[in-house]
């Protein structure tokens, strides 16, 4: 649903494309992970499966060095636009500004 309301802005395909990939990968090796561990779907929906059981052990470190990576860029990238955002903002109130004086 919301790459169809990505549809109706102003953005170009390429960028929803990107977007979207990068965002499905993730939850993408979450559920493989999750799937591969488990004998059975009871296990999934009871809870007993989770993606920590489908690493071995000592990827757990590799794990938890990309989940701080990750969380870092996602921090950092939401910054980025947040300052953009803010910068797009004032230029449209100052737009306003100049249409009603």
């Amino acid at each position: 649903i919301k790459n169809y309301g990505l549809s109706i802005l102003d953005i170009p395909i390429a960028k929803i494309v990107i977007a979207s990939f990068m965002a499905g990968i993730p939850f993408s090796a979450a559920w493989a992970g999750i799937g591969a561990s488990s004998k059975n779907l009871a296990e999934i929906m009871e809870g007993k499966a989770n993606l920590s059981d489908a690493l071995p052990e000592e990827n757990r470190e590799l794990l938890a060095i990309l989940a701080v990576v990750g969380l870092g860029s996602f921090v950092y990238v939401l910054g980025k636009f947040g300052a953009r955002f803010r910068e797009i903002m004032a230029q449209v109130k100052a737009d306003e500004n100049k249409k009603v004086a």
